[in-house]
C-alpha cells in the first residue's frame, strides 16, 4: 500500500510535468516519403518555401495598399526579431496584384519563420503573435503554424473538459451500481493510477525519442476506461464472492484466480492490439501506441496489485458508506434477474434475432463505404477562429493565393548552363507541368547550378481531392532526361501520408486478428470464442466508422455538435477562385 502511495505522489509531482517534454506539433507527414526529400532538399539548397505564418490587414477607411497602410505593415514586420523570422512577403515587397484584395481593402503577409523543426518554428510564432498589429489597420492572424497551434489548443481544451464532465458522471453511475461510496471510488482509483502511470513512462520515453501530444489523449482516455472497467468487473466479483463465505483472504484469492484472469488476458489483448500502431512510421500513431500500450499495462498492473491489496484490507467493508441498494445480485440470485429472462429469450429464437442484428449493425456501418480520407486544415477551427477567417478571406476576395503550393524540385547531376541541353529539357518540362489541369500558375521560385525549385498554384484547397489529383497529375510528367524530380508541398505530404497509412494498415490488421485469435484461444481453449470474437469486433468497429461518416463527414448533426462538416467546406470552397491553409 505504501508502494502505490509513493507512485502516486511521484506520478502527480513527476509525471504531470509530461506536456513540457513532447512534441506539439507535426508527427503527421510520412517519413522517407517523396514529399519529405523534396521539402528537406529544397530547404538545403534554397531555405524553406512555406506560409507559415498568414496576417491578414484589412483597412476600414483606405485602400490596403495605400503609403499609410505600407507604412503600418512594414514597421509592424520590422520590430519583429530576425531570430524568429527568416523571410516576409507583402504586397509592397512582391508588387504583385495576388496580394491584394479586388476591392482593394484587403492585403495580407506571409511569414516564414526560423527553426529546423516543428516545434521550433512554434515556439518562434509564440515569440512573434502579439507584435503583429499594424496602425489603422485590422488584423487576424492565420497560416500553418497558427492552424496547427489552435486545432492542438482546442483538442487539449476540449479533452479536458470531457473529461471533467465524465468524471462526475462516472462517479454517479458507480454509486448507482454498486450503492456505496468505498466500492465506487476503487475502480476510479484503479484508473487514476493508469493515467498518473502512463505520465511517468511517457515522459522518460520522451528522453529518448519523439513522443507526440496525442500520446497524452489516449492515456487518459484508456486510462480512465480500462480503470473503472477491469476496477468494476474485480469489485463485483468481490462482492459475490463475499455472499459465498469463507475468509478474506480466500474471498480475494477467488476473485484473482476468475476475475483477475480475464482482466490479465484482457489487458494483453488490447496491449498486443494497439501495438500494432508501433508498425506505422508516423509520429503521432506511434505515440498514441506507446501511450495506449503503457497505460494499458499499468492499468492491469494496478488491477492485479493495488486492487486485491485494497480489497483484503477493506473486506466486507467495501460496501461501507452505503447509499442505497446496489443493482448488483448475489450470485444465487442472478438466475432470477431482468438480463437472464432477456438472455432466455434470446435463446429461444438465437437465428433469427442474430441475423437481424447483425443486418442493422451492418446498415448502421454502411455509410463508412463512402468514406473520404483528408487531412486537417482551418475548416476544422470554428468559424469565429482566427486562422479559419483568414482561410475564408482568402478563398473569397482574392485573385490568387501562393500560400500552399505544389512544389517540384528538380535536381541534376552536371551544372545548369544558359544552353545547356538539360536547360532546354527543363523548360520543356516546365511548360508541360504549366498545362497540368487544375494548375492556374507556374513559377521557379529557387534555382541553383544543379537544382530548380518550381511552385505551382491552383485554385483549390490544398486538402482537397481535386487537389491530390493535381499532385498526381504533377508526378505522372516525365522529368527531364538525366535528372531526378521530388514533388512535394502541403498537399503532397497528405498523398504521401495516406498511401503510407494505406500501406501498413492490412499488416496492423493481421497482427490484431493473429494476436487477439491466440490469446483468446489460450484463455478459452477454444477455436470458436476467437472467432466470434473477432466478427463482433469488425461489427461493433463497422457501427463506429459508419456513424463518424454519417455525422462528421456527410453533416448531420452538425447543428447539434457545432461544427461545420467538410461537404459545406467543399460548397463554401467551390463557390471562390481559391481556397488555401
Amino acid at each position: 500500500m505504501w508502494g502505490t502511495l509513493l507512485f502516486a505522489v511521484a506520478g502527480a509531482a513527476w509525471g504531470s510535468g509530461v506536456f513540457g517534454t513532447l512534441e506539439n506539433a507535426g508527427g503527421f507527414n510520412a517519413p522517407n516519403s517523396q514529399s519529405q526529400f523534396e521539402s528537406s532538399l529544397a530547404t538545403s539548397a534554397f531555405g524553406r518555401d512555406a506560409g507559415d505564418v498568414v496576417i491578414l490587414y484589412t483597412s476600414a477607411t483606405a485602400t490596403a495598399g495605400s503609403p499609410a497602410s505600407e507604412h503600418a505593415v512594414n514597421l509592424a514586420l520590422s520590430t519583429l526579431p530576425r531570430s524568429a523570422v527568416l523571410s516576409d512577403a507583402t504586397y509592397w515587397s512582391t508588387h504583385s496584384n495576388a496580394f491584394l484584395s479586388a476591392d482593394g481593402r484587403e492585403t495580407y503577409v506571409v511569414i516564414e519563420l526560423a527553426g529546423s523543426s516543428d516545434d521550433a518554428r512554434q515556439a518562434n510564432y509564440d515569440r512573434i503573435k502579439n507584435r503583429l498589429a499594424a496602425t489603422g489597420l485590422t488584423d487576424h492572424v492565420g497560416g500553418l503554424v497558427p492552424t496547427y497551434e489552435m486545432i492542438s489548443q482546442l483538442t487539449s481544451a476540449d479533452i479536458g473538459h470531457a473529461e471533467s464532465l465524465s468524471l462526475p458522471i462516472l462517479l454517479i453511475l458507480l454509486l448507482i451500481i454498486f450503492g456505496s461510496v468505498t466500492a465506487a471510488s476503487l475502480p476510479l482509483a484503479i484508473g487514476g493510477l493508469g493515467i498518473l502511470g502512463s505520465f511517468m513512462a511517457l515522459r522518460l520515453l520522451a528522453l529518448i525519442t519523439g513522443v507526440s501530444i496525442f500520446s497524452v489523449n489516449i492515456a487518459t482516455i484508456l486510462g480512465l476506461g480500462l480503470g473503472i472497467d477491469y476496477g468494476l468487473f474485480m469489485v463485483s466479483r468481490f462482492r459475490e464472492e463475499i455472499h459465498r463465505g469463507g475468509s478474506t483472504d480466500e474471498i480475494v484469492a477467488r476473485t484473482m484466480s476468475t476475475a483477475g484472469r480475464t482482466v490479465a488476458f484482457s489487458g494483453v489483448t488490447v496491449a498486443v492490439g494497439l501495438s500494432g500502431l508501433l508498425l506505422f512510421p508516423e509520429t503521432f500513431l506511434r505515440s498514441m501506441g506507446y501511450g495506449g500500450m503503457l497505460t494499458v499495462a499499468l492499468d492491469v498492473t494496478a488491477a492485479l496489485t493495488t486492487m486485491p491489496a485494497l480489497l483484503s484490507v477493506l473486506g466486507p467493508r467495501v460496501n461501507s458508506l452505503r447509499i442505497r441498494q446496489s443493482l448488483a445480485r448475489p450470485a444465487a440470485a442472478v438466475e432470477t434477474g431482468r438480463f437472464y429472462r432477456l438472455a432466455t429469450k434470446i435463446m429461444r429464437r438465437p437465428i433469427l434475432i442474430s441475423v437481424a442484428i447483425v443486418v442493422l449493425l451492418l446498415t448502421v456501418g454502411s455509410p463508412f463505404l463512402k468514406v473520404t480520407w483528408g487531412g486537417t486544415d482551418a475548416s476544422v477551427l470554428p468559424t469565429s477562429a482566427a486562422p479559419r477567417l483568414v482561410a475564408t478571406a482568402l478563398a473569397r476576395d482574392f485573385p490568387g493565393n501562393p500560400t500552399a503550393p505544389v512544389e517540384v524540385l528538380v535536381t541534376f547531376r552536371t551544372p545548369l548552363t544558359g544552353t545547356s541541353v538539360q536547360r532546354v529539357a527543363l523548360a520543356t518540362y516546365f511548360g508541360r507541368l504549366a498545362r497540368v489541369a487544375g494548375v492556374d500558375d507556374a513559377r521557379v521560385t529557387g534555382e541553383s547550378d544543379h537544382a530548380v525549385r518550381i511552385d505551382l498554384n491552383y485554385g483549390v484547397g490544398p486538402n482537397s481531392a481535386a487537389a491530390q489529383s493535381i499532385v498526381a497529375q504533377v508526378r505522372a510528367v516525365r522529368p527531364p532526361l538525366g535528372s531526378q524530380r521530388f514533388v512535394g508541398g502541403q498537399t503532397a505530404q497528405l498523398v504521401d501520408t495516406l498511401v503510407s497509412l494505406g500501406s501498413v494498415l492490412p499488416w496492423m490488421a493481421v497482427v490484431v486478428v493473429s494476436a487477439t485469435f491466440i490469446l483468446l484461444f489460450l484463455a478459452f481453449g477454444s477455436l470458436v470464442l476467437p472467432f466470434k470474437a473477432i466478427i463482433m469486433n469488425f461489427l461493433s468497429l463497422s457501427v463506429m466508422f459508419g456513424v463518424l461518416v454519417w455525422v462528421f463527414q456527410d453533416g448531420h448533426l452538425s447543428g447539434l455538435l457545432g461544427f461545420t462538416a467538410p461537404a459545406a467546406s467543399s460548397r463554401e470552397r467551390r463557390s471562390c477562385s481559391v481556397w488555401s491553409l
